[in-house]
């Protein structure tokens, strides 16, 4: 090292040091365009459509249990496209005689108590939804609850310290719900029963209350939610008396769009949309699930449950969601019981996250499933397709139900049931429906005996059935269909120490794959609808890893069909067997000279990867289309990425009306006649990889693109495509954050956090760098265990890892900037850059 740079790495000990006092900087900010939600990315400079789902966690912050359980399942809420969470500073609660359980917050002269536990938990969710592209939507109040404060003076005055409490954090990544159910019945005068308080109940106490925080932050998005059915102000209402205004930034309702009690807010039938083109939030429906009801008794297990769905109340939801997307109103999500406190509770007791399950109120009924609202989400979002994923390494299983039967443990990484007597133990977790595939590894325990096997089922929810059904004994393995006409057909197979099995479910075919190789491939006569994935030992102990399971994503072409892909002209594409095989299929479109087919997909994706091969006929070239506005048209607006038969690439931007503006290109030495492309795409930007090699990593600096249509582009000539796959969903690019502690100014804290959720990190080629106003130059050695500056922990999901700095260390005056780099296997990478101004 010369001795400049030694002077420079021993600076930067003193800086990083000094960082840890100054807050994380916030990346994101929502705003509105008329009716719409953007979210601009700091950092990058550029804004983006929010699609605003939301589910309402309302007692996230009383309890750091709660909080800590949150946090934990935000990144499944956001694999569903769930990207905004409804807490309540107050929490929520409507049972008299509860208040005692909640911390205060405010004190009756209007002052905030500051050391409750409210404030640094929710100040670790404003942190952990930035980092995440996510949203908050905040509560100030609740209906009994506001009577810690019962002068309505104070009460403003205490609107507008929580308003100076949140500006003064930095972050703008949520929007204001003031008063919660503004105008219900619950907001009484102190002291005199069924008077309402005017603050809470009137027009001019609306109008108050925003004049209040806007006077404060004159740019937040802020409104107020009143009771369904009544006729209360929340921006543009209307209601069965006329219209009702108030100055709102955001217009908040509450119940179901069937609800005959509820005439206002959804513009339902000859109704007029907003004329103040505020954007629409239905931040509370349920009742179709009878959501209000105490927990219930599970036939089965004895235990309490959260209530018993029946498919056609699921169905009734679930449609009621679909319509309010179809009104431009922003959807909120399943949330019943997230603000429930039992009779002798001080916690609440709630389900968080996507993937709970709920008992059938009886065998073979409904699946009562949280998953189901979850994933229709996903699909309404057309983000591409999802799947649950388990390695067990982290020791977790969530949403695996594991009580049903044996002893389920997870042990060495594994999901293992170790009582071998048993004749049949089995844990559950709840998966889409329809075509779909599940792959995992299985091995037994110890040798079984003459009837020891392992099974997988999919579809009912016990092991009676009705279901596929593969099981897994020590020399065979057999395929049937409980309560259907397909098998039994057993195949003779020798079981190693672990095998890896694959079901296919698609199009009326049945395919089971062992250690990659087909060994079923049948017609299915009686196709069974399930949404349950069991995992069964039957006289013997059996360990399960590496579980996914989630709708078929890959396209080979090989069983003779373009499969959910569609021509624009049938008659240029056939598909065909690949020259010199017997069995591979390719997918071939013969183009005119000076012309071009299309072929597309019909659905809609935001972030997701996308992987192809190519083999071109001389000359000729190729495009991969995404984020189209109109399939049909093969030259509509969106993204092109073309590649010809040497390895040459470039993305272009197609926008009706201007010429197509090529945003990067790259080359990449290909040796095969087969081109192996790999496009990956997250919020604007794009990476794409031909045989491996990366040859473009951008963002695009324009306004962002809506989710669109995916589409293959065959120029004159001759292509073949073969073996697509979709990865749907976002995080498909890891991530780096550097993070600063949470409470008082403290000179050591600070952290360094890379994770990547959709593979692992190469811990190798990650690099934090330092910046004083000359360039970055790398200080990744710092991190390193023997300069003891840093402690490193792994993140819980075992795909990362965090470095928080441990001395203290005197500094001076000093700006700065930190970048950390984040690279995974694949050689996929993201960064995070921080700036400080230090005093």
């Amino acid at each position: 090292m010369t001795p400049p740079r030694r002077l420079a790495a021993a600076l930067a000990v003193a800086v990083l040091a000094g960082a840890a006092t100054a807050p994380a900087q916030p990346r994101h900010r929502i705003s509105t365009v008329r009716d719409r939600f953007f979210l601009e990315e700091q950092d990058r400079g550029h804004s983006r459509p929010f699609e605003m789902w939301v589910t309402r966690i309302a007692n996230a912050l009383f309890d750091p249990r709660f909080t800590d359980a949150v946090v934990e399942n935000l990144d499944d809420y956001l694999r569903y496209g769930v990207n905004t969470v409804v807490v309540g500073i107050q929490g929520g609660n409507l049972q008299t005689g509860k208040n005692h359980l909640f911390p205060r917050v405010y004190h009756a002269d209007g002052t905030l108590d500051l050391t409750s536990v409210v404030w640094p938990s929710l100040l670790r969710l404003l942190a952990e939804t930035d980092r995440r592209g996510m949203v908050l939507m905040i509560q100030y109040w609740y209906c009994l609850r506001d009577e810690e404060v019962p002068d309505d003076a104070s009460a403003l005055a205490c609107t507008r310290r929580v308003t100076e409490w949140l500006r003064n954090t930095g972050h703008h990544n949520f929007v204001l719900d003031v008063v919660n159910e503004f105008g219900h019945s619950a907001y009484e005068v102190p002291g005199q029963p069924g008077v309402k308080r005017p603050l809470f109940t009137t027009l001019d106490g609306a109008l108050a209350m925003l004049h209040a925080v806007y006077g404060v932050m004159p740019d937040v998005v802020a409104g107020l939610s009143p009771v369904g059915g009544l006729a209360a102000p929340e921006g543009f209402h209307v209601t069965r008396f006329g219209l009702s205004w108030v100055e709102s930034g955001i217009i908040l309702g509450h119940n179901q769009v069937s609800d005959p009690l509820n005439p206002s807010s959804y513009r339902v039938g000859s109704k007029p949309r907003d004329p103040s083109s505020k954007p629409c939030v239905n931040n509370e429906f349920d009742s179709h699930l009878g959501s209000e009801r105490y927990p219930q008794k599970d036939p089965v297990t004895g235990q309490l449950t959260y209530g018993h769905f029946t498919a056609s109340a699921v169905d009734r939801y679930l449609a009621d969601l679909r319509r309010l997307r179809q009104m431009g109103t922003y959807a909120n999500v399943f949330s019943s019981r997230q603000q429930f406190i039992p009779p002798a509770g001080t916690i609440p007791n709630a389900f968080v996250g996507p993937e709970g399950t709920q008992p059938e109120a009886s065998s073979g009924a409904g699946e009562g499933s949280v998953h189901w609202i979850f994933a229709e989400i996903a699909a309404q979002q057309k983000r591409g397709s999802l799947a649950h994923w388990h390695d067990f390494e982290n020791g977790l299983a969530s949403g695996i139900e594991r009580h049903l039967g044996g002893a389920w443990a997870i042990a060495g990484g594994r999901l293992e049931q170790t009582e071998a007597h048993l004749g049949s133990g089995f844990a559950r977790l709840v998966i889409d429906g329809g075509d779909m595939e599940v792959a995992l590894d299985a091995a037994f325990l110890a040798e079984p005996g003459a009837a020891g096997r392992l099974a997988v089922q999919l579809g009912a929810p016990t092991p009676a059935g009705p279901a596929y059904r593969l099981r897994i004994g020590k020399s065979a393995v057999a395929l049937d269909q409980l309560g259907g006409s397909l098998g039994p057909a057993p195949v003779v197979l020798a079981k190693n120490a672990a095998d890896r099995y694959r079901l296919q479910i698609e199009g009326g075919r049945v395919q089971v794959f062992v250690n990659g190789s087909r060994v079923f491939d049948e017609p299915d006569p009686t196709p069974l609808a399930g949404r349950n994935l069991l995992l069964v030992t039957e006289q013997a102990a059996g360990a399960f890893d590496h579980v996914r399971s989630g709708p078929v994503r890959a396209t080979t072409f090989d069983d003779g069909s373009p499969g959910p892909w569609i021509a624009g002209d049938p008659q240029a594409w056939q598909v065909r067997l690949r020259q010199g095989s017997g069995t591979d299929r390719i997918w071939e479109a013969t183009v005119p000279a000076n012309d071009a087919r299309h072929a597309w997909l019909d659905l809609r994706f935001a972030d997701f990867e996308f992987t192809h091969e190519l083999d071109l006929s001389a000359g000729s070239r190729a495009a991969f289309r995404f984020r189209m506005a109109d399939a049909r048209q093969a030259w509509s607006d969106g993204y092109s990425l073309w590649v010809d038969g040497a390895g040459n690439v470039a993305l272009d931007r197609v926008q009706a009306g201007t010429p197509p503006i090529q945003l990067a290109c790259g080359q990449a030495a290909v040796t095969a006649a087969a081109i192996r492309v790999r496009t990956t795409v997250e919020g604007n930007r794009i990476v794409a990889r031909v045989d491996g090699k990366k040859v473009i990593d951008t963002v695009d600096p324009g306004a962002p693109f809506e989710p669109g249509a995916l589409a293959l582009v065959a120029l004159a000539g001759t292509t073949r495509f073969d073996n697509l796959r979709i990865e749907g969903g976002p995080s498909r690019i890891p991530a780096a954050a550097v993070l600063a502690p949470a409470g008082p100014a403290i000179p050591a804290g600070l952290a360094v956090e890379f994770t990547d959720p959709d593979g692992f990190l190469d811990l190798a080629h990650t690099k934090l760098l330092l910046d004083l106003g000359a360039g970055f130059f790398e200080i990744t050695s710092l991190l390193a265990p023997g300069a003891g500056l840093f402690r490193f922990t792994p993140t819980a999901d075992g795909k990362g890892a965090r470095f928080t700095l441990v001395p203290a260390v005197p500094l001076g005056p000093t700006p700065l900037r930190l970048k950390a780099v984040a690279t995974d296997a694949a050689g996929n990478t993201g960064e995070d850059v921080v700036g400080f101004n230090l005093p």
